[in-house]
């Protein structure tokens, strides 16, 4: 009975995710296009969105969850949307759920992290979507947005939930690429150009509604 349940609940949440995002009303800047596979970087805050929007573009997405009980129902929740996703966190089996991710995204999948996840510290890029992009040779793509509606949650991460309807912008980055030989140190540089780039990201989606108040 309780699986039967939680199925449900990920049936009925995915439609409402779905038609969630159609209500929200955004624009994209520097957004690629191309059907190439790349990496997404967003900051765990922004997963609602995150989640809104690949789903209602219909992109092929493949991700991770953490091996919690959360975990769980978001992953069925994700499943019930199409999405790949993998168990790890960075707390537990976090290199071997980015070795899982690998062959989905050999076969046309976009990888998509919450970098500073799953505990934080908030806006602190973690390593692992540097090693995914060293072993795959696919660009990191920084992605930010910012809703003229919202709610944040008093989370560690300061979740955020764009009310339905909002306008909404996202920024993307230039593609961030990771030489397959690189050193430890070039590897924790390419660590903060992704972070340095979320940062500025976010300071610019956040001050394009600041830049519009009457």
């Amino acid at each position: 009975m309780k699986l039967f349940l939680s199925k449900l609940l990920a049936f009925v949440g995915a439609y409402l995710i779905y038609f969630y995002g159609k209500s929200l009303r955004v624009v994209s800047f520097n957004e690629k296009e191309g059907g190439y596979p790349v990496l997404y970087a967003h900051w765990h805050q922004d997963i609602i969105p995150a989640v809104a929007i690949f789903c209602t573009r219909k992109l092929k997405i493949c991700t991770m969850a953490s091996l919690s009980t959360d975990g769980e129902i978001i992953t069925q929740f994700l499943n019930t949307l199409r999405f790949k996703v993998v168990r790890g966190s960075q707390a537990k089996r976090g290199r071997a759920a980015l070795e899982e991710m690998i062959p989905w995204i050999q076969n046309g999948y976009h990888g998509a992290l919450a970098v500073d996840g799953s505990r934080g510290p908030k806006y602190v890029v973690k390593k692992g979507i540097i090693k995914l992009a060293q072993d795959t040779s696919l660009p990191i793509i920084a992605g930010i947005g910012s809703f003229k509606w919202k709610y944040s949650f008093s989370s560690w991460d300061q979740m955020v939930l764009p009310i339905p309807f909002s306008k909404g912008v996202v920024f993307y980055s230039d593609p961030v690429y990771v030489s397959k030989d690189s050193t430890d140190e070039e590897l924790e540089n390419k660590r903060l150009e992704v972070e340095n780039a979320l940062t500025t990201l976010k300071n610019k989606a956040e001050s394009y509604w600041e830049a519009r108040l009457p």
